[in-house]
């Protein structure tokens, strides 16, 4: 009876996306297919879970919880960031870290903002709807080991992305496919007035490419970076 819940629920956010077809195929395949471990990302992210004790690998679509927002029937499926992959970008980036207020937006198990307390931000904040994914996340920021830390002021926030006040302070923002166009339009908006009334630096990670056209239209953001869906905004030149 759960899996037929799920399924419906499935089949009315993804047609709502992309169209009858498209949605009753792919639900359909979500509900009896079990593959979510093939691929090297996915065993990638048990190794991060069992190294750590932590708990961010499993696959999760937004039908199998009860969310409040409306904007559930929007968001992409938790997936946890490949962690060498992330790890990798956030090192190579030539910034001062403790000058950043890093935000997840659509943070899910908290794996991105574990592997950004491993670097010095100023602060560390999750965004994410599904409060049952919040407790995940809470208890595995508890767990990561202290000796890894490198930011302690870390913390997670219930609540829809579209509902987040940024804070007046330099962004690092990462966004790992959370929303489709309709949210991520608002999203926008709203970063563009939190700018607008207070300027300053924002970096943008930006993994999918859905929402690039989105991205590139703000005005006083910069691409710096494409790297296979990987896309960097900055508001430097």
């Amino acid at each position: 009876m759960k899996n037929i819940v799920v399924l419906f629920k499935r089949v009315v956010r993804v047609i709502t996306r992309r169209g009858v077809f498209w949605g009753v195929s792919r639900s359909v395949s979500y509900i009896f297919k079990k593959n979510h471990g093939e691929s090297i990302d996915y065993q990638k992210g048990k190794e991060f879970d069992q190294k750590y004790s932590v708990d961010t690998a499993v696959i999760i679509d937004p039908s199998q919880y009860k969310i409040k927002s409306k904007n559930w029937i929007y968001a992409s499926r938790y997936e946890g960031i490949p962690p060498d992959k992330y790890e990798l970008i956030l090192s190579e980036l030539e910034i001062k870290y403790s000058d950043f207020t890093f935000i997840d937006i659509g943070a899910g198990k908290g794996r991105a903002m574990l592997i950004a307390s491993k670097f010095p931000f100023k602060k560390i904040i999750g965004v994410e709807f599904c409060k049952e994914l919040v407790e995940i996340a809470e208890s595995n920021i508890k767990i990561f080991p202290k000796e890894e830390i490198k930011c302690v002021n870390i913390s997670i926030h219930c609540l829809d992305a579209v509902e987040f006040e940024f804070p007046n302070t330099p962004l690092f923002l990462f966004l790992f496919n959370p929303f489709e166009i309709k949210v991520m339009e608002k999203f926008i908006h709203n970063l563009e007035m939190s700018y607008e009334q207070s300027p300053r630096r924002i970096i943008v990670i930006y993994i999918s490419g859905r929402c690039e056209f989105l991205w590139d239209k703000v005005s006083f953001l910069n691409k710096k970076l494409l790297y296979s869906s990987v896309r960097i905004y900055d508001t430097l030149k």
